[in-house]
């Protein structure tokens, strides 16, 4: 890694890129028929604050701390296999803390659509891929962090947005 090369430009702008994408993909039906998607809880000062604070601060460390420092650090030295597809080249680990994390998304059976499901576990397993491939290569959980952070914050205020524009 290039002295100073942290990725958090990149994380930003991919994080921004990426909730777009995955808010079109979750919220086609509202988006086309310009219909509010319902948040199950009021559209208040407090929530929206609250929320968007959670989304933009706790999520990331709270989630890639444990995944990317802890457990993708530890497995990385018990690992030191490489894996390439196409000219993306990363240590096998990534790729199995990326399982566990996309895995780890299933406590959601039963509370959404099948295909849903799906979705949001091989979304999660990409998602950790990424994370572990910026990890790895800036040295630092700084950029999967801020890419989280900016994901989740983006979508939601979108979310926010649509549900204030269409009410």
């Amino acid at each position: 890694m290039a002295p100073g090369k942290g990725y958090v430009l990149p994380a930003i702008g991919l994080g921004v890129f990426v909730s777009v994408i995955a808010l079109i993909g979750d919220y086609v039906p509202e988006l086309v028929a310009r219909r509010a998607p319902h948040l199950g809880y009021p559209l208040t000062t407090q929530n929206v604050v609250g929320w968007l604070t959670f989304q933009g601060i706790v999520v990331g460390p709270t989630e890639e701390i444990p995944y990317r420092s802890l457990l993708l650090g530890y497995l990385t030295a018990a690992m030191p296999g490489k894996v390439r597809f196409l000219n993306i080249r990363m240590n096998g680990a990534g790729v199995v803390v990326a399982l566990v994390f996309g895995l780890g998304h299933l406590m959601n059976f039963g509370q959404m659509p099948f295909w849903g499901l799906i979705r949001q576990v091989l979304g999660a397993f990409v998602f950790s891929l990424s994370c572990a491939y910026w990890f790895e290569r800036s040295r630092s959980v700084l950029a999967p962090i801020v890419f989280y952070n900016v994901w989740d914050f983006t979508q939601t205020a979108s979310i926010y947005l649509m549900v204030a524009a269409w009410s």
